[in-house]
């Protein structure tokens, strides 16, 4: 009778080590399953923040290309601007050294020719300094 009991006790001993064993494995299978949904959540995390720089590049591309357009729009609305400013702002009367016919009498004809060719003089140097002032803004 006492060998029936020790029996039954060894039994019941090794069938608590199984489960014990099997709690043991279960638990080491969860431990595994929390360990891979954190590496999935890790990838998660770090496949967001690739997706936030590659938006954040691209963001950035699209604002160069703006300034760039922005650049190229101000450069077309300041390209006539110097024709504008010569308009706009009066040019300092230009100096052409001459005789003084004030002292001398000549006569009407003379007085004609000289006329003229100050007028003439006067326009060639006022085209002369439009065509500086140009290029000037220009470039």
């Amino acid at each position: 009778m006492i060998e029936i009991l020790l029996i039954l006790l060894l039994l019941l001993l090794l069938l608590l080590l199984l489960l014990l064993l099997l709690l043991l494995l279960l638990l080491l299978l969860l431990l595994l399953l929390l360990l891979i949904l954190l590496l999935l959540l890790l990838l998660l995390l770090l496949l967001l923040l690739l997706l936030l720089l590659l938006l954040l590049l691209l963001l950035l591309l699209l604002l160069l290309l703006l300034l760039l357009l922005l650049l190229l729009l101000l450069k077309q609305l300041l390209l006539p601007l110097p024709l504008i400013l010569l308009i706009i702002v009066p040019q300092p009367p230009t100096t052409i050294n001459t005789i003084p016919t004030s002292t001398t009498t000549t006569t009407t004809t003379t007085t004609t020719t000289t006329t003229t060719t100050t007028t003439t003089t006067t326009t060639t140097t006022t085209i002369i300094n439009e065509v500086i002032i140009s290029t000037k803004f220009l470039s």
